[in-house]
């Protein structure tokens, strides 16, 4: 009788050990953001869009809306400009430049985004016209985006003209 016993004792011994030996307590693991990357293409070309039509009407103060506040600028043959005061000015000097009736376009080409969707680089490529539609100059640009407020805004940005410079 004795023996009767020992071995459903035994086994419930084993059971338990196994049992509480393969337990553990698993942390819930988080899931990364989903980013609609075709949503946020269309967000930066909108943004763009803007850009280009605050440009075509020489609206300085709609141009800015674009930077953020902190914005560093790397121009093409000036020094970066740091800032929204100094991309004031810079733009506005850039703007008296441009001949009457020109416009400028922007199109986004490629776009690297953030796990999280918080930061996008993109790539763009731009085409400037004069008043009859004859291009002008075209050119690339990096702009840096980080969505503050739930938007994005331009942190950073670099362009680069495709035309070559006229001899003097």
């Amino acid at each position: 009788m004795k023996q009767k016993f020992l071995k459903p004792i035994f086994l419930g011994i084993c059971m338990v050990v196994l049992v509480s030996c393969n337990t553990k307590s698993e942390a819930p693991v988080e899931e990364a953001p989903v980013v609609d990357a075709d949503a946020i293409r269309t967000e930066i070309q909108a943004l763009e869009d803007a850009y280009a039509a605050a440009s075509n009407a020489r609206d300085v103060e709609a141009i800015l809306s674009y930077y953020s506040d902190d914005v560093v600028s790397y121009p093409s043959d000036k020094a970066p400009v740091v800032g929204k005061e100094a991309m004031r000015a810079s733009l506005q000097e850039d703007l008296n430049t441009y001949p009457k009736g020109s416009t400028v376009s922007y199109t986004v080409k490629d776009l690297f985004i953030s796990n999280d969707g918080n930061l996008v680089n993109e790539i763009g490529s731009y085409t400037s016209l004069d008043s009859l539609g004859n291009k002008v100059s075209t050119g690339h640009y990096f702009c840096l985006f980080e969505k503050r407020d739930g938007k994005y805004v331009c942190v950073r940005d670099i362009s680069a003209s495709d035309t070559p410079k006229k001899k003097e």
